[in-house]
């Protein structure tokens, strides 16, 4: 993709005699969807220049001629946006100003949204959607790690759209924005996928001085008010040097080595073999059959075993155990709406 950056305009050339001009009018990240909207008030203003003879190079939109589209919108594929919205965000880093209000850093969507309904302004909450404990982890937060890692979560059917990988980077983003004096809250718990993200977070932390402080996050869905959620808050604990050393420590072997599943128990997250679950699994299967009768919808199971993995992993060993004759189905493709499983044991 070739582009050039006059801030606040970046310039994409869209074909050997058109110019895509995007004009930033936000200080916030943006998303696929924004570049796709034709709206007055989109953060991203977007106009067709014709380049004319000028090399793309000496561009200016100010004094080329404007495409007439006469109203339609020129389909672009999400990949191209993808590509665009993430040159566009570091362009907005590097040029925008970070407020200097409380940070806290949530694995997951639900905890990131019960914060911001409830916790009292002034805060900033982060979002992280991405579930390290499950898929390779090695070298993160590198670029060839994150790019390995990406990779993986596309093929084993982990993100959906591009619009899933360009939240994971813009949460990447905002927390190197974090301020050096800002107070830092990070919301974990008792699970493989908080405890994962937690020693993530503190390695992106490493070499920060901020204060530091830990939350209980398992009663933050059984609260059901603002009151409650403060007194979450109120009960963090602040991280200290040699607690915070122990938990990067711990970040740095587990993505130092090759497991594609993390587990969490008796206080410890250890990495463990792909099958680790699996029993799990056949028993659960076993259970709903003698309840429900012979087969059990796929989902039955993916519900049973939903507080250690996620439906995809799940979906994943229940094919691993068809293969070795375990587990047989009612039909064909596997994973369609309404399988029904059933136990061969």
């Amino acid at each position: 993709m070739t582009f050039k950056t006059s801030y606040p305009f970046i310039y994409f050339l869209e074909n050997e005699n058109q110019v895509l001009v995007c004009e930033i009018r936000t200080n916030d990240y943006i998303t696929i969807s924004d570049l796709s909207s034709e709206l007055e008030g989109d953060p991203v203003k977007k106009k067709l220049y014709h380049l004319g003879n000028t090399p793309f190079q000496s561009f200016n939109h100010t004094t080329a001629a404007e495409v007439k589209t006469s109203g339609f919108t020129i389909f672009v594929p999400e990949l191209d946006l993808y590509q665009r919205a993430k040159i566009i965000n570091k362009m907005i880093q590097q040029h925008r100003v970070p407020s200097n209000e409380p940070v806290h850093l949530a694995v997951g969507g639900a905890q990131a949204g019960a914060l911001r309904f409830f916790l009292k302004r002034p805060k900033k909450v982060i979002a992280f959607y991405d579930d390290l404990s499950e898929g390779p982890i090695r070298d993160l937060p590198s670029e060839s790690g994150y790019k390995t890692r990406m990779e993986w979560l596309k093929k084993h059917n982990r993100i959906e759209s591009y619009q899933d990988c360009l939240n994971v980077e813009t949460a990447l983003l905002e927390i190197e924005d974090i301020p050096r004096t800002a107070p830092v809250t990070i919301w974990a718990g008792g699970n493989a996928f908080d405890q994962a993200g937690k020693r993530f977070f503190l390695s992106l932390l490493k070499d920060r001085k901020n204060s530091i402080f830990l939350a209980e996050a398992d009663s933050l869905f059984l609260s059901g008010d603002t009151k409650d959620i403060e007194r979450l808050e109120e009960g963090k604990r602040e991280l200290g040097q040699r607690e915070k050393t122990e938990y990067i420590e711990q970040w740095t072997a587990l993505s130092s080595a090759n497991s594609m599943l993390r587990v969490w128990g008796n206080g410890v997250l250890e990495e463990a073999p792909a099958n680790y679950f699996d029993g799990e699994i056949l028993t659960a299967v076993n259970r709903l059959q003698e309840n429900e009768g012979d087969f059990i919808p796929l989902t039955s199971i993916q519900f049973e075993v939903s507080g250690a993995l996620s439906s995809a992993f799940v979906n994943e060993r229940v094919w691993h155990l068809l293969m070795k004759g375990r587990l047989t189905i009612d039909r064909m493709p596997i994973f369609q709406a309404g399988t029904m499983v059933k136990s061969r044991e």
